[in-house]
């Protein structure tokens, strides 16, 4: 049995992979995660992401005492070679506690719909709305001075969202509000389903030994 630490729904990514590849199940621990980063901002992440994915792992471990650890950690940007291009890169990271090992699977992926906008006092988002898959896919609202630490998250309704950002622009002192896409997985069907693919790619990883010491992955 794995231990999978997520507070956001990363199980619905995984729960074909794992007992099809490997026949184990996962048993999900909903630590705080939040603490080691948040997507918009409130709390900056200070480590690189493989060294937050495995401290996730851990943490999860630590509260269940299962010793085999799962978890999951994404960023999201412009490409590295096509600036203009966003892409996410999601890794997933297996923690063995008995073997002191560690597995890493990553993957870039243009299947996206990472966004960000900034708001004039009057200006109508629909047309950006529209292009981040809202409101299938969540966004987040608040006043273009964060500094206020207003944020609306998980908005997928039209009036929740008209609602959120009447409150950030009346808050923000020039009126400004600012958009960006709700990265957290269980708000977001795009970046669910490349968890999924990342996940396919680990087992198939950890069904491959090592020829020389045995080892998964």
């Amino acid at each position: 049995m794995f231990c999978l630490t997520t507070r956001h729904g990363k199980e619905r990514a995984l729960a074909r992979p794992f007992p099809l590849g490997l026949g184990a199940s996962l048993e999900v621990s909903p630590c705080n995660t939040d603490q080691l980063g948040t997507f918009s901002g409130e709390v900056e992440r200070l480590d690189d992401a493989v060294t937050t994915c495995r401290r996730k792992a851990l943490m999860g471990l630590e509260q269940t005492g299962l010793r085999l650890g799962l978890a999951s950690e994404g960023s999201f940007g412009p490409h590295p070679v096509m600036p203009l291009l966003a892409v996410g890169h999601e890794l997933l990271v297996v923690v063995d506690l008995d073997r002191q090992l560690t597995v890493v699977e990553q993957r870039l992926d243009w299947r996206t719909n990472y966004g960000q906008r900034q708001l004039q006092p009057e200006e109508d988002p629909s047309a950006w709305l529209k292009q981040v898959g809202f409101p299938s896919h969540a966004v987040i609202a608040r006043p273009a001075d964060a500094s206020l630490g207003l944020w609306h998250k998980g908005l997928h309704s039209p009036a929740a969202l008209a609602e959120a950002l009447g409150t950030c622009r009346r808050a923000d002192p020039k009126g400004l509000a600012w958009l960006e896409t709700d990265m957290r997985a269980h708000h977001n069907p795009t970046r669910m389903r490349s968890i999924r693919r990342v996940g396919v790619a680990l087992v198939r990883r950890l069904c491959t030994p090592c020829p020389s010491c045995g080892a998964p992955g």
